[in-house]
């Protein structure tokens, strides 16, 4: 059986790679941010600097490997085949689980995820022997590193109330020194200050995390901790004559250095605090292994695996180096990178946005009318001088970096608070979550820089709410995926394991597809944003005006099929792909008002051309809408049919709507009113051939009641078109002046 063993611990060390590639595109977000946002260097240089501190953040990583190893489950309760069924579970459970996040965008924690997986594997593997042994579950508490697990997870959300304090209290006193308008405190001021963030991030990243290093030796680290302020005195004289310099000669923004020193940090801390979430379980699969092997053919449903509680081999140096080169090589390599990036930026923007990343949620909705409320309480006193020049500070019309989402003095706080709380957390062997603190920490800086005003606010407090609840869901998902993988596979076995193995990969190919609509409507969103002549308008509203009408006539045509064959399946495609042009209808009629306002030489009949257009579209997609859901609803309740004439009545008018529809997407004909009138004669024809069947004492040609309730909704529907129609060919006469 050592064949299926050594299968298992291929397999582990395959997930190990592709769990890399996951983790970072869900915790790049967490180093890169920062310095993206603020726009100091160019996305590719910026993660050529991230991939290098990646690969040397890897080496300070060894320190927390022995959490996989024995911080979560007692490895001594359980034998080797036991053990190896929870390494692989957790592996399956944390990619399947990261994968789905990255997805839809959601930053969500990788040490939690790892956490409550392993928690979840190593709970259903023991409740799995409990029932085949017929033990009682109360002996779980010996089975399960509880005193470990819970100091973990305090540890975990701990940081997260730690973060929000000193990232608010950090940046408004930061912001008070410097405003917005940074380039105007004195460069002594401005060098002096990047001079303390780089010796602080200098202090809590490599000093603190030094003797975690395998290449120092004990006498080195205590030679380095008793000489630790004159080190870091030097370090900041040093610092803040080079900035001087730079600043006076060269003319330089000094938090340049410090931001991307700050990034260079950030990512070697993530290295070193997250690589455990990876490669952690992997490795003591690997070791578990081999301490099974040098048994000498020992029974592996009965060997327990004492030996994980010793210490992790230093060998394990090289394993870490190859994972900081494939973390670096997933940095210019996974699609799904922005995506996550995008939801982090979007919610700390400086600017207000046309278009949020979050629908209003009701608790975000209750948060600001809280804050509503009592800033109308501290409005009502009276104002100092000390108000006046307060709120002068924090003036955006003075901001520097009006490129940005945010400026370079909120991207310097956030990588110097955030890599010394990460590097403070990993020094203490703690695997704190390095997106909670990193996420939380943007969000305090956020609401310290007064970046949610009235229009955003509620948008960006329910995307926090949003993300915050997924980490939360997170350690739920996580511990119930992987205690019913754990209890499968303690069943089913290899079996088990190539059933995973499906689904998996089947998860990945869903998530894949997912991830490029989404993809595809970020990008389609940035490069409508960005049109900046009447041309470009008016071709994509030409461009949308076909893909109404073709849903228009696609829909006609599948709601009668659907009626005649009573198959509601038929309708469920028009459904689908209303919803996806109604987003991007709705999505440009948003941004339309901002796009023509910055476009050059508009009159104000093209402005108002332009809006009536877009508003048409959308109320025609209205009425297809509440022509398929009532229809929907009437199949899914199994009412009675439509009866022959009705179903003959509606084809009469679809028909017309389909040569309208027709005409519009014809570039070489023009919709006039005629054919209009036409619908709208032949609707009021239509009412009165159901009225005299209704009046009629015929039993043979009698309508169902749902039926006839179903075709005067549709009719209604039809009556709203024929009233957009005209308004909408009345608009187009104005086409000629575009």
């Amino acid at each position: 059986m050592e064949w299926y063993y050594l299968f298992l611990v291929i397999i582990l060390l395959l997930l190990a790679i592709y769990d890399l590639s996951v983790g970072v595109a869900n915790d790049a977000v967490n180093f890169l941010n920062s310095a993206y946002g603020s726009r100091v260097v160019k996305l590719k240089t910026l993660l050529i600097i991230a991939s290098v501190a990646l690969i040397i953040g890897a080496v300070f990583g060894s320190g927390m490997m022995d959490v996989a190893r024995k911080g979560i489950f007692n490895p001594q309760m359980f034998t080797f085949h036991q053990v190896m069924i929870i390494f692989v579970v957790m592996m399956f459970s944390d990619i399947i689980l990261l994968d789905y996040f990255n997805t839809y965008g959601l930053p969500t924690s990788t040490t939690v995820s790892m956490v409550f997986n392993l928690l979840g594997a190593s709970f259903g593997v023991a409740i799995g022997f409990f029932i085949q042994n017929s033990i009682r579950f109360n002996e779980i508490g010996n089975y399960i590193n509880v005193s470990s697990t819970l100091t973990i997870i305090i540890g975990i959300f701990t940081s997260i109330i730690v973060a929000f304090i000193f990232g608010y209290i950090v940046q408004f006193i930061v912001r008070l020194i410097f405003s917005y308008d940074y380039l105007k405190v004195h460069k002594v001021v401005r060098a002096l200050f990047n001079a303390i963030c780089i010796v602080v991030i200098t202090y809590f990243i490599f000093l603190k995390g030094i003797n975690s290093l395998p290449l120092i030796n004990e006498q080195q680290s205590a030679w380095l901790f008793n000489h630790i302020s004159l080190i870091l005195l030097i370090i900041g004289l040093v610092a803040f004559i080079i900035l001087y310099i730079l600043e006076s000669i060269r003319k330089y923004n000094s938090f340049n250095i410090s931001i991307l020193y700050g990034a260079f940090a950030l990512a070697m801390s993530f290295a070193s605090n997250d690589l455990v979430n990876f490669i952690g379980v992997p490795l003591a699969g690997l070791s578990a292994f081999q301490i099974f092997s040098n048994t000498g053919g020992a029974d592996p449903n009965i060997f327990t695996m004492e030996g994980l509680l010793n210490p992790s081999s230093s060998n394990s140096i090289i394993y870490l180096l190859i994972a900081g080169v494939i973390m670096s090589i997933t940095l210019f390599r996974n699609k799904k990178l922005k995506t996550v990036m995008e939801t982090e930026i979007r919610l700390g923007k400086q600017e207000e946005t046309t278009i949020e990343r979050f629908s209003v949620n009701a608790f975000g909705r209750m948060l600001v009318d809280v804050s509503y409320h009592i800033n109308k309480l501290f409005a009502a006193v009276k104002k100092t001088r000390f108000h006046k020049w307060l709120n002068n500070r924090f003036d955006t019309q003075y901001m520097v970096d009006k490129d940005a989402p945010f400026d370079k003095v909120r991207a310097t706080v956030n990588l110097m608070v955030a890599s010394s709380l990460i590097a403070l957390g990993t020094s203490l062997k703690l695997p704190l979550s390095t997106t909670y603190v990193t996420f939380i920490v943007a969000m305090s800086t956020a609401l310290a820089d007064r970046a949610w005003g009235r229009d955003s606010a509620v948008y960006r407090i329910s995307g926090v709410v949003n993300v915050v609840g997924g980490w939360f869901l997170t350690a739920l998902f996580a511990f119930t995926l992987a205690t019913l993988l754990g209890l499968f596979i303690h069943f089913t076995n290899f079996v088990g394991i190539l059933i995973i193995i499906i689904i998996a990969v089947f998860s990945r190919i869903n998530s894949d597809r997912k991830h490029r609509q989404i993809s595809k409507k970020l990008s389609t969103a940035d490069s409508i944003s960005s049109f900046t002549s009447k041309a470009d308008v008016n071709t994509q509203i030409i461009i949308y005006e076909k893909i109404v009408f073709k849903l228009l006539n696609d829909s006609s045509c599948n709601i009668l099929e659907s009626l005649k064959k009573e198959k509601i399946s038929i309708l469920k495609d028009s459904l689908k792909n209303y919803e996806k042009i109604k987003a991007d209808v709705s999505n440009f009629r948003t941004l339309l008002p901002d796009m023509l306002t910055n476009i050059k030489g508009l009159n104000t009949d093209e402005y108002q051309y332009f809006l009536t257009k877009i508003e048409h579209l959308d109320q025609i997609l209205d009425v297809i809408y509440y022509i398929i859901n009532p229809t929907m609803l009437h199949l899914q309740n199994h009412h009675k049919p439509l009866t022959e004439f009705q179903i003959e009545q509606l084809k009469r008018i679809f028909d017309i709507i389909n040569n309208i529809s027709d005409i519009i997407i014809d570039e070489n004909k023009e919709l006039n009113d005629n054919i209009v009138h036409l619908l709208e004669m032949e609707i009021v024809q239509v009412r009165r051939n159901l009225i005299s069947v209704s009046l009629s004492d015929d039993e043979n040609i009698k309508m169902p009641r749902r039926a006839t309730i179903l075709v005067y909704n549709i009719l209604n529907e039809c009556d709203n078109l024929v009233r957009i129609l005209y308004s909408f060919t009345e608009n187009n006469y104005k086409k000629a002046s575009i």
